[in-house]
């Protein structure tokens, strides 16, 4: 009896690409469950590219029922054949647990057995998978490398990896220059995230000359594959005129649609023009409306602009307690501008139930951020004992972090406890140089006191024409006692 004997490769090459081309090209469905007989019976004789391709018929349910489990068992028979792109893809089967039991080790195997006969998807998928950490544990390092070596091959997303990690330096030294080159080789390639970041660099000149023209052509090129980001930045581009002839239609178009499509930035940037009626006429309904999309999508800076438009009546009706809500997002969310306004609504009763050791709270919270305006209401409790005890030291300390932040409130304050010498030593130099800093800009009690110091000539000379210019200056804005006191000088 004569043993069997496998069919030789020739009758394998010839059934299966017939077979291949009737799947591909045959608009007959029973020529196609013919076709794919031919292949699962040559799959049976272990087959490769046959196991993978009933590996993808059974993934998509296309010809046969769609059957994971199914595909999984083809898959593993078509990568133990050598099939390097069912490696692969086993792989992210065995990461997933998709018709197949999870297993992380597998998934790392399969890619490295493909990898190392310079697979560039294998390659890819390993860089990956030390990026994110996922199925081993994060190294950067070994992620930039294999990128590398996957870019090398001209994995297209692979370029755009390798840039990445040369842009931010992540797992190598940063070079800003190789990161544009290899960028530029994958927007070229047409890849639409290294377009848009291959114009980021030109409009920011990291790593190539500063550009705008360059990078309106990049972000245009990502914003015709309808990205995001890039539709964004080309509509903020044609809003500034950067790159690009002004046109504020169109760039109010992009941003709409970007904003239209979820892009949070689109959304926020929109709601602060309309708001502001900064580069977009002013339109404060419309304002609401993009912001509340923003807020919606937890971007705090949005929710603290929907507060305050909630708060001062602006593109809706005055409600406190919707202000007071966003302001609470916001916060949360760790904004200090909104945890500062938070405070004032619990000091006040602003929409919630006046308390002021929430009050307190937030204004400590905020002024550790370095928000002025909370570190002067800070000063304030201190140096009044409002919801705790007076400490002049600690209200002092709050009055000099708020007026190094420019606010003149406590700028003046400041000024007059350093003058009358309250809880420091008296020193008048300083208290005029305050009383000048915060009158120049434009506080009224500053201008005012400031004018009567060189009227009576108090902590400084005498000095009646600096006197008329500061009661000039405070009467121009309308106060009252500067336009008595102007008047009499000049009489």
């Amino acid at each position: 009896m004569t043993t069997p004997t496998s069919p030789p490769e020739e009758y394998f090459a010839e059934i299966y690409t017939r077979a291949r081309q009737i799947l591909l090209e045959s608009d007959n469905s029973g020529e196609h469950i013919f076709a794919l007989d031919c292949i699962a019976r040559m799959a049976e004789e272990g087959h490769p590219d046959s196991c993978f391709i009933m590996a993808q018929s059974y993934g998509a349910g296309s010809i046969v029922e769609k059957n994971e489990e199914k595909a999984a068992q083809y898959y593993q028979r078509a990568a133990e054949g050598g099939h390097l792109e069912a490696a692969v893809i086993l792989g992210v089967l065995y990461q997933d647990g998709q018709g197949i039991e999870k297993s992380p080790e597998q998934a790392m195997y399969w890619w490295h057995k493909a990898a190392e006969q310079g697979y560039p998807k294998a390659l890819f998928m390993l860089g990956y998978a030390y990026s994110s950490g996922s199925c081993t544990e994060k190294d950067d390092v070994k992620a930039t490398l294999f990128f590398h070596c996957a870019a090398e091959l001209g994995h297209t997303t692979a370029q755009r990896y390798y840039a990445q990690a040369l842009d931010h330096g992540t797992g190598i030294e940063p070079n800003p220059a190789k990161a544009a080159t290899w960028y530029r080789k994958a927007a070229e390639a047409g890849e639409e995230i290294a377009q848009y970041n291959l114009g980021t660099l030109y409009e920011e000149g990291r790593g190539v000359k500063q550009n705008d023209k360059k990078a309106a052509a990049w972000f245009r090129k990502a914003a015709e594959k309808e990205f995001l980001p890039a539709l964004h930045n080309l509509g903020i581009f044609y809003l500034l005129g950067r790159g690009v002839k002004q046109d504020t239609q169109k760039g109010e178009e992009l941003l709409i649609k970007a904003a239209s499509k979820g892009y949070i930035r689109a959304q926020y940037a929109l709601g602060t023009m309309y708001l502001k009626g900064t580069h977009l006429e002013r339109a404060p309904h419309h304002a609401v409306f993009a912001l509340r999309h923003a807020a919606l999508n937890n971007h705090t800076a949005a929710q603290c602009k929907l507060a305050y438009c909630y708060k001062n009546g602006i593109g809706t009706e005055q409600d406190y307690y919707a202000a007071a809500f966003w302001y609470k997002k916001a916060a949360e969310g760790g904004h200090p501008e909104a945890q500062f306004n938070l405070g004032i609504a619990y000091e006040c009763g602003y929409g919630v139930e006046p308390n002021m050791q929430d009050a307190l709270i937030l204004y400590s919270v905020a002024a550790e951020q370095g928000h002025p305006g909370a570190q002067y209401n800070l000063a304030l409790c201190y140096h009044y004992g409002r919801g705790v005890e007076a400490n002049m030291q600690e209200a002092l300390k709050y009055y000099r972090l708020a007026a190094d932040g420019g606010d003149v409130a406590a700028m003046f304050n400041l000024a007059v406890c350093s003058k009358e010498g309250i809880g420091m030593e008296k020193n008048a130099d300083e208290g005029i140089r305050l009383y000048t800093a915060a009158a120049e800009l434009g506080y009224v009690k500053a201008q005012v006191n400031l004018a009567s110091c060189y009227e009576q000539g108090d902590g400084v000379s005498t000095d009646l024409e600096k006197a008329k210019y500061w009661y000039q200056q405070a009467a121009n804005q309308g106060d009252g006692y500067a336009i008595q006191a102007l008047a009499q000088l000049c009489n």
